[in-house]
């Protein structure tokens, strides 16, 4: 058998990255396969190759037709630091995929989609000096995927819990701003108005961390762990995610109690970002005139109230998993003096 290989309509850009169209050809001639690698892909939904004229083809960039993805910061692939020369780089992430297996890095990032006769690669990798590694480990995972599809399983099923540990020591691990005097001034002065027993709590322990250090110290193995199997044990799912700098925690149907009747809310979605503190919150079974939950505007913001102090404090000494009990216990209350909604608009159970 005469191997055919062929990049069609290739963009300047890919052309003159000889690495991919290398490996490409390696990997073709070791299965024996023609190949068509198609870069003007890129942002496309393609359908899989049926076959008829090439043996396999690889998509770059592109996702399969009728799937859902969304776009993710990268800073580690296959356990390449891309801190630097691929900072900013962006990944399609998908989140719902039509066929197909979703190849994960050792890292537990989505960066690719095999079906059948196509690989679809969905990382943009061409013009930095790690893209040869990068490719070439997407490859080898590809050739597990013809060679073996039950090891190919099983350790695609192993790979994304890599990625929560991995993301979760980073972000326990980030240094405490130093603006320290600034916010204890803010939070003592709310602590005196409201007189909160939970804000007077968390002024100690945020008091109690700077005497510590101005930084954050190293954080365990140990509590990393402890962290995700406790955010996790939120999750309807069993699991939680990162969406580019949010902390993504699916925490399942609320319900609301209020003057004898219980409302259902619907399965809720809660979005924290570790950089600032930003709370966003979303309901996956409906918005009643766009707002998600009764203290939840449209664009997702949720107005804690007296609690918003306590949970920022927490948040800022990295005790996700308190905060995160903490909003859902909110979210299970209705004050009906400042709702985005009413109450009664939500259907009864």
């Amino acid at each position: 058998m005469i191997n055919r290989y062929k990049a069609v309509s290739c963009t300047k850009l890919i052309s003159e990255c000889d690495y991919i169209l290398n490996l490409l050809k390696v990997f073709a001639n070791k299965n024996e396969i023609n190949i068509l690698f198609d870069s003007n892909s890129y942002l496309d939904e393609r359908d899989p190759n049926d076959g008829s004229e090439y043996d396999f083809v690889v998509y770059y960039g592109a996702v399969p037709a009728g799937s859902m993805y969304s776009s993710a910061m990268m800073d580690e692939i296959y356990d390449v630091d891309l801190s630097e020369d691929m900072a900013g780089i962006a990944l399609r992430s998908p989140i719902s995929i039509n066929g197909g297996k979703v190849i994960y890095d050792t890292n537990g990032n989505q960066i690719a989609v095999v079906d059948g006769k196509t690989l679809f690669l969905m990382v943009y990798f061409a013009r930095y000096d790690h893209g040869r590694y990068i490719l070439s480990k997407i490859l080898d995972d590809c050739q597990l995927y013809f060679d073996d599809l039950a090891e190919f399983d099983r350790v695609m099923a192993n790979r994304p819990e890599n990625l929560m540990r991995s993301k979760m020591s980073r972000v326990l691990n980030r240094k405490v701003p130093r603006n320290y005097e600034k916010d204890l001034a803010t939070i003592s002065a709310e602590m005196r108005k409201l007189r909160n027993q939970v804000f007077l709590l968390a002024r100690e322990r945020l008091a109690m961390s700077i005497e510590d250090d101005e930084e954050s110290l190293r954080v365990s193995d140990q509590e990393v762990d402890r962290m995700v199997d406790c955010i996790s044990s939120y999750s309807e799912s069993g699991k939680f995610s990162f969406e580019g700098p949010y902390l993504v925690v699916p925490v399942g149907q609320i319900d609301i109690e209020y003057k004898g009747k219980t409302y259902d809310i619907g399965r809720m979605v809660i979005k924290i970002d570790p950089n600032d503190n930003e709370i966003k919150c979303s309901n996956l079974t409906r918005d009643v005139r766009s707002y998600p939950h009764p203290h939840v505007d449209s664009s997702g913001n949720i107005c804690l109230g007296s609690a918003d102090y306590g949970i920022s404090v927490l948040l800022g000494n990295k005790q996700f998993d308190v905060a995160i009990l903490m909003i859902v216990q909110f979210l299970k209350t209705y004050n009906n003096r400042n709702p985005f909604s009413l109450i009664e608009n939500w259907p009864e159970k």
